[in-house]
């Protein structure tokens, strides 16, 4: 008893002691007048990128940081940062993509930047306004040393605050549209019409996989004309983007037919949410796509999921389908993310994208 009460005395004073203790004060704000540098990255950076990042939104590795800007397969360390006084308080970087135009007589391969991390911290955030700010500062330094001839467009997703503020103050850039969340709730009813779905066609064999081979590269350049203007979805890139990352951990499936490849995609597992990140099917293969799922769904580590969501986009039409039969209902997207991208070279690939473009979540860096 005596034990018992002098440890719940000290825990009551160490609480006090707490309340006691004055708070550190804030650091103050970047002065006004102080010398500020804009350059790209130079090597040592990343641990004041990194301070930089917890500041504005929590916790992030160096080994997130080296996947995603060292070991890309397209390039590395596209990223300019801004210094006041030598401490780095602004950045904006961005990873490489090829869109590929694969079409009915349509072909090119588009050199594009996914751009992410746009942050600056909240001491320097007084140093100008909208185009004389310090953000806008780097950002165009990012598109002189990055984009002006050097691809044909940058592109990210973003909330409904980043999007005003790019589409207003960042010349020529645009709004694809809000990104396409379906949502489906994996009741009875549900897994049983996927069960359905997956035995109405020719018999799929599905496997999870932990890295790709060249059969992805050929499967790719067979599927993407029916897909129309996308992300190139190499097995170099889907290693990288899914089964290399080292803070997520991703399941990849690939569904066979007579041993050959007709279908993949990845997932994300999120507490009670089964997160369908990406794929690619040949055309018109729901049963592929269902059996997927349903294996992933049968998985006893997602024993607790009610739901899978995903961007679904309308194009193709046949893609369109699939989810739609599947059970997938159309969501608002609750942090109104869209996608929004700037043209950069001799021609603007937004008309080649209008009615086309095929994209998910994996196409963004938020997931």
């Amino acid at each position: 008893m005596l034990r018992t009460i002098s440890r719940r005395i000290r825990l009551e004073l160490q609480k006090a002691a707490r309340r006691l203790k004055p708070e550190s004060p804030a650091p103050p704000p970047i002065a006004p007048d102080a010398k500020v540098e804009i350059r790209t990255y130079q090597p040592g950076d990343e641990e004041a990128i990194l301070r930089l990042f917890r500041e504005c939104f929590g916790e992030r590795d160096l080994a997130h940081w080296k996947w995603k800007f060292q070991d890309h397969p397209w390039g590395r360390e596209k990223i300019a940062v801004a210094l006041a006084d030598g401490e780095l308080i602004a950045h904006y970087g961005g990873y490489p993509a090829r869109w590929r135009d694969c079409g009915p007589g349509e072909t090119g391969v588009f050199r594009g930047l996914q751009v992410g991390d746009t942050m600056t911290s909240p001491r320097a955030r007084g140093l100008g306004r909208r185009r004389t700010s310090l953000l806008h500062g780097v950002m165009q330094f990012y598109f002189d040393e990055f984009c002006e001839n050097g691809v044909d467009l940058n592109f990210g997703f973003n909330t409904g605050k980043i999007q005003r503020y790019y589409l207003r103050l960042v010349p020529n850039s645009r709004l694809v549209e809000e990104a396409p969340l379906r949502v489906l709730e994996t009741s009875g009813a549900a897994v049983e019409r996927l069960a359905s779905i997956a035995a109405g066609g020719e018999a799929a064999t599905v496997r999870e996989v932990r890295e790709t081979s060249a059969e992805w590269d050929e499967f790719f350049e067979r599927q993407a004309p029916n897909y129309g203007f996308l992300v190139e979805r190499s097995g170099r890139y889907v290693n990288w983007r899914y089964l290399e990352r080292p803070d997520v951990d991703y399941s990849v499936y690939a569904a066979r037919v007579d041993g050959t490849l007709v279908g993949w995609s990845a997932f994300r597992h999120d507490g009670e949410r089964l997160v369908w990140v990406d794929g690619l099917f040949e055309e018109d293969r729901p049963e592929a796509f269902a059996a997927i799922l349903s294996r992933a769904l049968g998985k006893r580590r997602y024993r607790a999921v009610t739901t899978v969501e995903g961007w679904f986009t309308p194009r193709p039409a046949w893609w369109a389908r699939i989810a739609e039969e599947a059970g997938f209902e159309p969501r608002p997207e609750p942090n109104r993310i869209g996608m929004i991208y700037k043209p950069f070279g001799a021609e603007d690939v937004g008309p080649r994208m209008d009615g086309r473009i095929y994209y998910t979540q994996g196409d963004s860096d938020l997931f």
